[in-house]
């Protein structure tokens, strides 16, 4: 995420929003800073985040999940979302964010049906968070920097979860970007004049996971997905249809994740608007 410096200590802003079928085409998410990619049950969901940026109609928003909690982490930011299982509204309660729930800001239209029917103006979202902007500059999430000139070919990558349900990325050399699919099919976005565009990203960065099943001992509620984010894993970064592999890790959720290559100096991302995903572990396949 790279952000105008007069920003940096703007307090960052995350909207849940759903990938549902029923949920896409979504609204606001090309404004967003960045956006991250993360399983659920039977489909991927995204993080919105803005600092630098707002959108007056962001949505559809869906509910909370542990994994969110542990991505926000660092950053102390204001999460807004539809609500969530009790046992991980408790692990929301014990983490830096501070969430909302269908709170003032958002609103329901009548266009689509509930649950999918729940969009937000960041600009009234921001206003709920009394904690008000960060007392110090944000640090930068990446190394910055130009992909190296031996960085080997990408123009297609594919990343298979389960059932069936897959996320994919083209690579389009006249945009200078890469291009989204869901399940195969292109995957677009609602401008705010309601016209339809092919969700894009110049830069994406993928970091394997393991995921599993939990609700951690809960003694009501059901199991959902929660990524493992702690620890260490394969990192890919992609932009300008070039690629570089490397590793990702993290000491705890109040980290970010560190990037580095195989002789231990930094992986570097290219400036500007960056999709990063949680990816299945083993499962980012290249071509």
């Amino acid at each position: 995420m790279s952000v105008n410096e007069n920003n940096l200590t703007r307090r960052i802003l995350v909207v849940k929003i759903d990938n549902h079928e029923e949920a896409r085409p979504q609204s606001g998410i090309e404004l967003a800073d960045m956006m991250i990619e993360v399983w659920v049950e039977g489909i991927t969901r995204y993080l919105a985040v803005f600092q630098e940026s707002d959108a007056d109609f962001v949505g559809p928003i869906r509910s909370m999940r542990p994994t969110d909690f542990a991505l926000q982490n660092p950053w102390a930011s204001t999460f807004i979302n539809s609500g969530g299982q009790d046992w991980i509204q408790a692990i929301g309660n014990a983490s830096t964010a501070r969430g909302f729930i269908e709170p003032p800001g958002s609103f329901r239209i009548s266009a689509r049906p509930r649950p999918w029917n729940l969009y937000g103006d960041t600009n009234s979202l921001r206003e709920l968070d009394t904690r008000g902007a960060y007392t110090s500059p944000t640090a930068p999430l990446w190394e910055f920097g130009n992909m190296p000139q031996d960085s080997e070919s990408a123009e297609e990558i594919l990343l298979p979860y389960w059932f069936d349900y897959t996320t994919s990325w083209y690579w389009n050399d006249e945009e200078f970007q890469y291009e989204k699919s869901t399940i195969g099919q292109p995957h677009y976005y609602l401008d705010p004049d309601n016209n339809a565009h092919r969700i894009s990203a110049e830069t994406l960065i993928m970091l394997e996971t393991l995921y599993f099943l939990t609700c951690y001992g809960c003694e009501s509620g059901s199991t959902v997905p929660v990524a493992e984010t702690v620890g260490s894993g394969t990192a890919w970064v992609f932009h300008g249809g070039k690629m570089q592999q490397g590793s990702w890790s993290r000491s705890s959720e109040r980290e970010w994740f560190s990037l580095t290559l195989e002789d231990g100096s930094p992986m570097v991302v290219p400036p500007g608007k960056v999709w990063m995903t949680l990816a299945r572990r083993g499962n980012v396949l290249v071509n």
